[in-house]
């Protein structure tokens, strides 16, 4: 079973790959990218005409570069694009009481000018209020101590949020998709809302359908290795792409996270089998790391890799193909949010004992 992310378009505008996308390009299977054709047709259906054509002619351009992944089947589009009204998306924006205005963040965007402007005990009142949004959220607070810090880590916790929310919403009604995570951040939002996700229902049946063990675990895949994408193309990456030392590596990684995910509810992943599955995967990228050094791309490298792990996220029930996602609605508070995740869950393997999902994530986030 072979990891399938979903990502946003994987160009800059000089058509160079992404480090992240390139690292997705060679660890995993393949890519599901957004549509970027679908900004076209919105545009255009609501008569801002011009800004269609130009769009239209950059994201042509951008196609163009990307044709040979998409010929060898590497990339996918998904034109899916829940807004922040569609209920899947909402429930998960409500978890952290965020309206689908995003206001929170909308606030302090205007509220920066006057905070730089004046200075003081106003910039501190800034960064102050910053400091209580990461608190409320529940989220790390990061060192800040200027106007301009607390405004970049407002950035970063909505992109991280708008990310996560987006992904999941598209995931659990598309069962080839899977979730790709970047940073503490976004590990960090996924871990509130499948924790609350976990336990939103009562009544004997739910507490019943709870222990038939849902789990998550972040497991490490070993260290990639780290090349200069400054110059690297589409071309290049496909190259490095095709090598042995690439394609060993997703082939082992395919086959240990079958053999991880396989079997019935009461041979759910154990630490045992956890750390079985580490230990192969350290070796695999052990061997990685040597293969490549012997390739011509090898003066590419850099001296430090990219730490990569897959998350599992799995919902053990007596029986997925019959497990009723109705109960989940029918509960009151939080049922949309548990929707949505089970959806996700189980949308892949519904005749299996086990509903097992993975989520790559190459910052590495345990």
């Amino acid at each position: 079973m072979g990891l399938i992310p979903k990502v946003s378009l994987v160009l800059q505008k000089q058509g160079n790959v992404y480090k992240k996308t390139l690292a997705i390009l060679l660890a995993h299977d393949g890519i599901v990218a957004s549509d970027p054709l679908v900004e076209v047709e919105r545009l255009w259906e609501v008569g801002r005409f011009d800004e269609a054509l130009t769009t239209f002619n950059a994201v042509v351009a951008q196609l163009a570069l990307v044709e040979p992944l998409v010929d060898r089947g590497i990339l996918r589009f998904e034109s899916a694009r829940p807004s922040f009204h569609e209920e899947k998306r909402l429930s998960i924006l409500g978890l952290f009481h965020i309206p689908p205005d995003l206001q929170p963040f909308t606030n302090f965007e205007e509220a920066y000018p006057d905070a730089v402007y004046y200075g003081g005990s106003e910039e501190q009142s800034y960064v102050k209020q910053a400091r209580e949004f990461y608190r409320v959220m529940g989220l790390p607070i990061p060192k800040m101590s200027s106007a301009a810090e607390a405004r970049k880590a407002i950035h970063e916790m909505a992109s991280a949020l708008i990310h996560v929310s987006w992904q999941l919403a598209v995931c659990a009604s598309q069962p080839h998709c899977d979730v790709t995570l970047s940073g503490p951040l976004e590990h960090r939002i996924l871990d509130t809302i499948l924790g609350h996700a976990c336990n939103p229902i009562d009544g004997k049946e739910a507490d019943r359908q709870r222990e038939r063990t849902r789990y998550v675990n972040r497991l490490s895949i070993g260290t990639l290795p780290n090349l200069d994408t400054t110059e690297l193309s589409v071309a290049d990456a496909i190259s490095i792409r095709r090598g042995d030392a690439f394609e060993n590596f997703r082939n082992k990684l395919r086959h240990a996270m079958n053999d991880l995910s396989t079997g019935s509810i009461d041979e759910a992943p154990t630490t045992a089998r956890s750390v079985v599955f580490e230990e192969e995967m350290q070796e695999a990228a052990r061997e990685l790391k040597q293969k490549v050094k012997g390739e011509s791309f090898s003066s590419r490298l850099k001296p430090n890799g990219i730490d990569a792990a897959v998350g599992m996220a799995a919902a053990g029930v007596v029986d997925a193909a019959t497990f009723n996602i109705g109960l989940a609605v029918s509960v009151g508070a939080g049922s949309a949010l548990a929707t949505t995740i089970l959806q996700w869950l189980l949308g892949r393997d519904p005749g299996q004992k086990v509903a097992v999902r993975y989520f790559s994530s190459l910052s590495g986030q345990r």
